[in-house]
């Protein structure tokens, strides 16, 4: 969607909000699960992020990112934070073959699983 609509936010932020929108707008109601699925096969075989093959692309003609030479440039990302270290500590409560499973609350890491 960066590129057919020529999304020039970062789209680990705005972007990504802008994409929302657009999406909202433009999915079929009567079966949005194969629009969402053909996006997906779209960019994964097609508008691929390194090297997109417009020439095979099927919405070539209405790509923004193409009609402007901006497709080495979309989607634009944000590097994404490094990863945090943490400590935890588990409890494997059993009796014969039952496991007792408990719920993290909802706020801290992992909260709510």
């Amino acid at each position: 969607l960066a590129r057919i609509f020529g999304i020039d936010a970062d789209m680990r932020k705005e972007g990504m909000r802008q994409a929302e929108t657009l999406a909202d707008r433009i999915v079929s109601r009567r079966d949005p699960g194969a629009y969402n699925q053909a996006l997906m096969e779209l960019g994964a075989t097609i508008c691929t992020p390194r090297s997109p093959s417009c020439e095979a692309c099927p919405v070539a003609r209405l790509c923004v990112a193409r009609r402007e030479g901006k497709t080495e440039l979309l989607p634009k990302l944000s590097a994404k934070k490094a990863p945090t270290a943490c400590r935890v500590q588990v409890v494997v409560a059993r009796r014969g073959d039952a496991i007792v499973v408990g719920r993290r609350t909802a706020g801290g890491l992992f909260g709510g699983l």
